[in-house]
């Protein structure tokens, strides 16, 4: 695992714009033992240490039956991502899938962050899948998937692990809906138009090509080619990039859930 347990501090910094003027009354992110800046912040900027994130996990985390499998150190240490996996009994198969042995295993990342310009500008926590026949990163509704950490100084043990408990019913039906998914195709026009709103016209184009000429033409085929482009695909294979990625495009997941593709 990466170093990730460097402390931060919140500092008044100057720097310049476009055009090389000084900017005063600026305030940035410092790693308190290199000096080195991290990120640019706002006024009501807080700081969460990544050890207070790993504590408050790490005290929930047997409970639970959560393991952490990787942290991962982006952008310069402006973002710092834990991933918990669930043990088995959290894993889900899509019965209806064109796929033998399409199994989904969920997990938790909690994400933090020292950069307020940046792709993930707070801290947080989200709950996430894992289709594992291709090992491509799945999308769940931001409603029941997102727990913000603003307040996460004044949690109470109790309070924190039932709030994830309480949350974990929700994720895990979830699979019920991609079961459904699973067993229609989405009207044509839909698809294109879904997909050309939310990528460029290149890249919109080869995913609805790709969809149409693929074996799975059921919504839960277009929800995997999609998922997959996003893990596998876009631009990057550094997977640190590929998680923040993720995040980036997480209004796929509101999206998919809404659209009425019928």
């Amino acid at each position: 695992m990466e170093k990730w347990e460097y402390r931060v501090a919140v500092k008044d910094i100057q720097s310049t714009d476009e055009r090389g003027h000084l900017v005063r009354n600026r305030k940035g992110t410092i790693d308190e033992e290199t000096g080195e800046v991290i990120g640019l912040v706002s006024n009501r900027y807080r700081v969460i240490q990544n050890k207070t994130l790993y504590d408050v996990m790490q005290n929930v985390a047997g409970d639970l039956n959560l393991k952490l499998n990787n942290v991962y150190v982006c952008r310069n240490k402006a973002i710092t991502i834990f991933r918990y996996g669930f043990g088995e009994n959290k894993q889900v198969a899509i019965e209806s899938s064109q796929t033998k042995d399409d199994l989904i295993r969920f997990g938790v990342e909690v994400y933090n962050s020292f950069d307020s310009t940046g792709v993930v500008p707070s801290s947080g926590m989200r709950f996430i899948a894992e289709r594992l026949v291709c090992t491509n990163g799945m999308t769940l509704p931001r409603t029941i998937s997102r727990i913000s950490f603003k307040d996460i100084p004044s949690f109470d043990g109790n309070e924190f692990k039932r709030s994830l408990t309480d949350r974990i019913v929700p994720v895990l039906a979830t699979a019920r809906v991609w079961n459904e998914w699973a067993q229609f195709t989405p009207n044509k026009d839909k698809v294109s138009g879904f997909i050309q709103g939310r990528f460029s016209k290149k890249v919109g184009n080869s995913i609805v090509k790709g969809y149409w000429e693929g074996k799975d033409k059921t919504l839960w085929g277009l929800y995997n080619l999609v998922t997959y482009y996003i893990t596998h695909e876009l631009k990057t294979r550094n997977i640190d990039n590929t998680r923040l990625r993720q995040l980036e495009l997480g209004r796929i997941e509101t999206d998919f859930y809404e659209t009425d593709f019928k």
